[in-house]
């Protein structure tokens, strides 16, 4: 269901995104090399967002209540945006919060339904109406019809194989009656003798 139009979808929150490496590499690099140093650099900076033992955030208190708030004098950090540039630093410290928010123990991507059209986390009640709103478009649909057609004739033809080739080996000069239950039942007793 997810499409360059969707509203609802899954998030993955605390995965990196990959466009802005890609953007800064094509600047930097030929086309053939650039992708390739973009997917590098990407893979290495969300492995060191999933590494527990770097923590770049530190405790302020804000109106009395204490709060996290990113660190921005951490050395990794600031190496990276000396050396790759603001939209890069933007996708890895984006990333960073959103791990930090959703599962700082553990440090790992957690998958968030999503509302892309706002940049929100969606509502059970938003992800419900986006479901059954596409399902009915898609039954409206000669094509989903036809898949749907496709499907019960294929479960129709198994079924009829299966119960009709598997039990008399040759179904072609069988009465409906022997290619049913009691012929099963026969040939279940002379296989295990019950």
């Amino acid at each position: 269901m997810i499409t360059t139009r969707t509203n609802i979808g899954i998030k993955r929150m605390g995965e990196i995104d990959h466009k802005a490496f890609q953007d800064t590499c094509k600047k930097r690099f030929h086309i053939e090399e650039a992708n390739l140093q973009a997917t590098k650099l990407c893979s290495l900076w969300q492995e060191r967002l999933k590494n527990p033992k770097w923590h770049p955030f530190k405790v302020v208190e804000v109106n009395g209540n204490p709060q996290e708030i990113l660190d921005e004098d951490d050395e990794k950090l600031r190496n990276l945006k000396q050396e790759w540039g603001v939209q890069i630093y933007a996708a890895v410290v984006t990333a960073l919060k959103e791990m930090n928010e959703y599962n700082p123990s553990g440090r790992y991507i957690i998958p968030e339904l999503w509302n892309f059209k706002e940049d929100r986390k969606a509502t059970l009640k938003e992800v419900i109406s986006y479901i059954v709103k596409n399902i009915k478009a898609l039954k409206r649909s000669k094509s989903f019809i036809s898949y749907l057609k496709g499907i019960s004739s294929f479960w129709l033809l198994g079924t009829y194989y299966i119960s009709n080739d598997v039990i008399t080996n040759d179904f072609s000069d069988a009465s409906p009656k022997q290619r049913g239950i009691p012929k099963m039942k026969e040939k279940t007793r002379a296989i295990y003798g019950k």
